[in-house]
């Protein structure tokens, strides 16, 4: 050993004779390194472990069971992680990166986790735009905070966007507002959606809860359009505030319906099929109505049905809707039956709502008018055999006739010829 102004130990290479580990003065070790500044100071990439499992040191990387310098995997029945840095002037650009690979070496991620220079996280991306963003699915059994104003929860899909993605699970999705009247908004492509309360906007329409119903109205403060009930009962209308059937149009005159209508008839689904008879006569004992509606026409809201329902004396249960102005139904002329009049004739074809409303099932129409039809066609079939029979018979008749009019015709002449034999007989007597 030699003294100098550093005090240094130095071992010496066989072959070239290069210093490799180098103790000064200050105890500070060099590997590889002649002028150490901390207690173990190494150029080059050192590696630390067991045989099974290894710590890899490199120029701005850091490999678990994996040699940073060549990529080696040290034990190849387990996975192996390696931090990456990957430096830059603009601190966006400037991020470390969590990378995985394979048993055999191969890449699975190289952004499983990373950070930029602005403190921001990414996971599965390496460019991350907001506190944290997340390219991929991400599963959370209780995730909880603030967002303050003007944050953003970005969510990205493919590292494009952070607003490509979307929010998917099996337990709920919670979001409370910051105080009284605060709104959320979930804003896609294309449209967004307001919270507001209870109310949810959609466009310029609203989605909202009122006790037992769910209401869509065309405005905030507008008449509900479409009401659901608790029991699965859609009313639509403004008037139809307590629908009674599945599909519910109420019985003011402007309830219309455009689509096409198939009801299920399949002798499956029936019993007691029995054909119908005398239809004709029945139906030809209806009127058929002209009639205008009233502009103040009572309906009800109805809640229960009851069938072949014969009392309509409880009238003050109907109530009229207030502010019923339907111009176009009620100065046009409609036409149809009088519901007390097919009831006495055809009871099943009647409704009558609790409230003493009473309706037609006029689709019940169409196999009566059909069994009608039939009936009458039977009958004609009927009149035209025995027309036919009858221009037999009359043919028949004529032919007769002709052959007796030639036999009188024959007769007639026979006469004449007698009278012009007498004539000259007379004459003859007449001379002796």
């Amino acid at each position: 050993m030699k003294k100098l102004s550093i005090i240094a130990f130095v071992i010496l290479c066989s072959l070239n004779s290069k210093a490799q580990i180098t103790v000064s003065s200050s105890n500070l070790v060099g590997i590889n390194n002649p002028n150490p500044l901390d207690a173990l100071d190494v150029i080059g990439n050192p590696v630390f472990g067991t045989a099974t499992e290894r710590l890899s040191l490199g120029s701005g990387s850091l490999g678990f069971n994996k040699r940073v310098a060549g990529g080696t995997i040290y034990n190849t029945g387990a996975f192996a992680y390696q931090f990456q840095h990957i430096g830059s002037s603009t601190a966006a650009g400037d991020y470390l990166a969590l990378q995985v690979y394979q048993p055999g070496g191969s890449l699975v991620t190289q952004s499983a986790l990373s950070i930029n220079g602005l403190g921001q996280v990414g996971i599965g991306t390496t460019n991350p735009s907001t506190a944290l963003q997340v390219n991929g699915t991400v599963t959370a059994t209780n995730l909880t905070g603030n967002i303050q104003p003007n944050n953003i929860i970005g969510i990205a899909n493919g590292g494009t966007g952070q607003n490509n993605g979307s929010i998917t699970g099996s337990g709920a999705l919670a979001f409370t507002a910051g105080g009284t009247n605060q709104n959320i908004t979930i804003t896609p492509s294309g449209g967004g959606y307001t919270l507001f309360n209870s109310n949810v906007l959609l466009g310029n329409g609203y989605i909202s809860t009122y006790g037992s119903q769910i209401m869509m109205l065309g405005t905030a403060n507008s008449q509900p359009i479409i009401r659901i009930m608790t029991n699965g009962f859609v009313g639509v209308g403004y008037m139809v505030s307590n629908p009674s059937y599945q599909l519910d149009l109420g019985t003011a005159s402007n309830s219309q319906i455009r689509a096409y209508v198939i009801s299920p008839s399949d002798s499956t689904l029936k019993t007691n099929i029995q054909n119908l008879a005398s239809s004709m006569s029945k139906l030809l004992s209806l009127q058929g109505k002209s009639y205008k509606l009233k502009s103040n026409a009572k309906t009800s809201n109805l809640s229960t049905t009851t069938q072949n329902t014969t009392s309509l004396s409880d009238t003050s249960k109907i109530n009229p809707i207030n502010n019923f102005n339907d111009t176009i139904n009620t100065n046009r002329i409609h036409y149809g039956f009088l519901a007390q009049d097919v009831q006495r004739i055809y009871p099943d074809l009647v409704y009558i709502d609790k409230q003493g409303v009473m309706g037609i099932d006029y689709t019940g129409f169409i196999a009566i008018i059909a069994q009608s039809i039939r009936e009458q066609n039977m009958t004609i079939t009927t009149l035209q055999t025995t027309n036919t029979n009858l221009q037999t018979s009359n043919t028949s008749l004529q032919t007769q006739v002709t052959s007796l009019q030639s036999t009188v015709t024959n007769l007639q002449a026979t006469i004449t010829a007698l009278q012009a034999a007498v004539t000259a007989l007379q004459k003859k007597v007449n001379a002796l």
